[in-house]
C-alpha cells in the first residue's frame, strides 16, 4: 500500500506544481529548482515502479536543461502528471476486470458450477449469505 499511497502523494505534488506554475512568474533560480525537482520527483517515481513501467516512464520522460524556460517546466510537469494519472486509470481498470472475476467465481461456486469441489453438504461458515459479497470484497470497495 505504500507504493500506492507515494504515487498519490507525488501525483498531487505534480498536479499543484502546474496549478502554480501556470499563476506565477518564475526567475531563473526558481526555474532550475524546478527542474532539479522535476527531476527528484520522478526518479521517486521510477524507484517505486515495476521493471517494464519504469523503462517506460525513462523512455518518455524529456531531459531539461539546467535553466528551462517556464514553457518547458509546464511541459515536462503535464507530461509527468498526464503519465501518472494513466498509470492510475489502468490500475482502476485491472482492478475492476480482477473484481469482476472475482464476483463470476463466487457466482459460479454459489450455483455448484464450479466443477472443483465436492457437492456435499458445506458447514455453515462456508455458505454464503443472501446478498453478500465474495470474500476478500466489500460493496462499497473503491478500488
Amino acid at each position: 500500500m505504500a507504493r500506492q499511497d507515494k504515487l498519490v502523494r507525488l501525483g498531487v505534488m505534480i498536479r499543484q506544481l502546474c496549478a502554480e506554475l501556470r499563476e506565477m512568474t518564475l526567475d531563473e533560480n526558481a526555474q532550475a529548482r524546478l527542474a532539479v525537482l522535476y527531476d527528484r520527483i520522478a526518479e521517486e517515481i521510477a524507484g517505486i515502479l515495476p521493471p517494464e513501467l519504469r523503462q517506460e516512464l525513462h523512455r518518455l520522460r524529456p531531459s531539461l536543461d539546467a535553466r528551462p524556460t517556464r514553457a518547458e517546466l509546464r511541459v515536462v510537469h503535464a507530461q509527468l502528471l498526464g503519465w501518472l494519472e494513466g498509470l492510475s486509470h489502468g490500475v482502476q481498470v485491472a482492478l475492476s476486470l480482477h473484481r469482476a472475476n472475482l464476483v463470476q467465481q463466487y457466482q459460479a461456486l454459489r450455483s455448484g458450477t464450479s466443477g472443483g469441489g465436492t457437492s456435499g453438504a458445506r458447514g455453515p461458515a462456508a455458505t454464503p449469505q443472501a446478498g453478500s459479497s465474495p470474500p476478500g470484497l466489500h460493496s462499497n470497495a473503491y478500488l
